[in-house]
């Protein structure tokens, strides 16, 4: 009866510790990345700039589907790249959107102002964000896309 019992904890131990490893294992290749998921995927085709003045605001509407919930966002950095090749910082009119995560396009909308308005190159430009967000696994860092929607014409200040 006894050599059961033992037999039965022994399967029992051997049970936990390949769970244990298995977990582990998980947790491990989750924190270094190797089962990755992206927090969101942009929509760039529904994106939109606003033309506008250099010394005025701009609209913008973004656009994406959030895959994450589990992500906070730390830093917001935006700005727009000038017909000269310039960037300059703009500063955004909300400081954090905190809109729940869906398979479907969310569209968001925003006013931009330039930091140096006077220093701008006016004609074509392009709106430029990075969006760092801290993790479970540790931060990322995501760009808005490259794409025409991002393109709009800067007028000379007055």
């Amino acid at each position: 009866m006894f050599e059961n019992i033992e037999k039965t904890t022994k399967l029992i131990a051997a049970a936990a510790a390949s769970l244990s490893v298995v977990g582990g294992g998980w947790t491990l290749s989750e924190k270094f990345g190797f089962f990755d998921k992206e927090v969101l995927e942009w929509a760039p085709e529904h994106f939109a700039v606003s033309n506008g003045r250099a010394d005025g605001g701009f609209r913008v509407v973004a656009a994406r589907r959030k895959a994450r919930d589990d992500c906070t966002v730390e830093d917001f950095r935006i700005g727009i790249v000038d017909q000269d090749g310039v960037a300059h910082e703009a500063k955004p009119s909300f400081s954090r959107v905190s809109i729940p995560a869906s398979d479907t396009v969310q569209r968001f909308g925003y006013r931009i102002s330039l930091m140096t308005p006077d220093e701008v190159a006016p004609g074509k430009a392009q709106l430029v964000a990075q969006i760092r967000y801290k993790c479970p696994e540790g931060e990322k860092t995501i760009a808005y896309p490259t794409h025409d929607n991002l393109t709009f014409v800067i007028e000379e200040a007055k």
